[in-house]
């Protein structure tokens, strides 16, 4: 499915839906509600720089393969919640939330999740997310590697 670019005015009611092949929503902009509650994304899903004017509901979404959010914007409340069916990024998935924008981390929740394969370098607000819990980490480090990167930036500057 391709949605690249495009401007979603009214409500985006994906809800169920099932992505076989790449869902690219790259440079998307959603004015209005982003409903993925339930969507099964099969392949590459790409919101690489798309923006989220009000809520992004991605409750009981399944991705399968690289879900790219990286440069993306959110403003609204974000909710990547597993529901009884499983993970939402599976084992084999990768997510990418580099460079992206939390505008309102407070109402950003990450439950239930398996981010072993996230990257959430250089995301503004990272450090004020609302709710991470129940959530899967490959490593206890995953933003200290952001924090040393910055680090050594800094002194290089110097």
């Amino acid at each position: 499915m391709n949605f690249r670019g495009a401007t979603f005015s009214n409500e985006a009611d994906f809800r169920g839906a099932t992505f076989n092949n790449k869902a690219d929503f790259m440079g998307a902009t959603f004015n209005n509600k982003a409903d993925f509650g339930g969507a099964t994304f099969n392949n590459r899903a790409d919101f690489w720089g798309a923006t989220f004017n009000n809520k992004a509901d991605f409750w009981g979404a399944t991705f399968s393969k690289e879900a790219y959010f990286t440069d993306a914007t959110f403003f609204g409340s974000v909710k990547f919640i597993d529901d009884e069916n499983g993970r939402i990024f599976d084992e084999s998935a990768s997510a990418n939330f580099s460079n992206s924008n939390f505008e309102h981390p407070e109402s950003v929740e990450f439950v239930s999740v398996n981010l072993n394969n996230a990257s959430f370098l250089h995301c503004k607000n990272i450090d004020k997310i609302g709710k991470f819990e129940i959530v899967d980490w490959n490593s206890k480090d995953i933003f200290l590697g952001f924090l040393e990167i910055e680090k050594q930036q800094l002194m290089r500057s110097k």
